[in-house]
């Protein structure tokens, strides 16, 4: 299989508390969903992604807006800057349930690297009623 990475950039922008270390849930994070899980999204079709949270992200796919929930929470995505890097493993053309990701604020990784931070699991993809 072939092995990729995909970088993003997550703005969090309205999911951020105001002097908060963690950030408050999108309405996303709650959304009704309007069809049954998939395991797989195409990489190639996202066209954007948010931070819901510290255990769900959000994927725009071809008009359909997909939320992942986390198989666990992911330490450190539910806090930091305003900007998120998310960086995807792929494993094949497929971003799959248990693809591994890491989440890292670009500024702190200057002092670390991005290896410090963890990496955390992705579960199915939802697809979620937007407004």
């Amino acid at each position: 299989m072939r092995k990729a990475m995909i970088v993003l950039l997550a703005a969090l922008g309205g999911c951020m508390s105001e002097g908060s270390p963690t950030t408050a849930l999108a309405p996303e994070a709650s959304a009704k969903a309007v069809g049954s899980p998939v395991r797989c999204i195409d990489p190639q079709q996202i066209s954007a992604r948010r931070v819901l949270g510290p255990s769900s992200l959000a994927f725009e796919v071809a008009g359909t807006t997909y939320r992942n929930d986390l198989t666990e929470n992911c330490p450190g995505l539910g806090r930091g800057a305003q900007f998120k890097i998310i960086q995807l493993e792929v494993q094949g053309g497929q971003l799959c349930s248990g693809d591994s990701f890491q989440a890292y604020d670009p500024g702190e990784t200057r002092g670390v690297g991005s290896q410090a931070f963890p990496r955390c699991r992705l579960g199915a993809f939802t697809p979620i009623e937007t407004r």
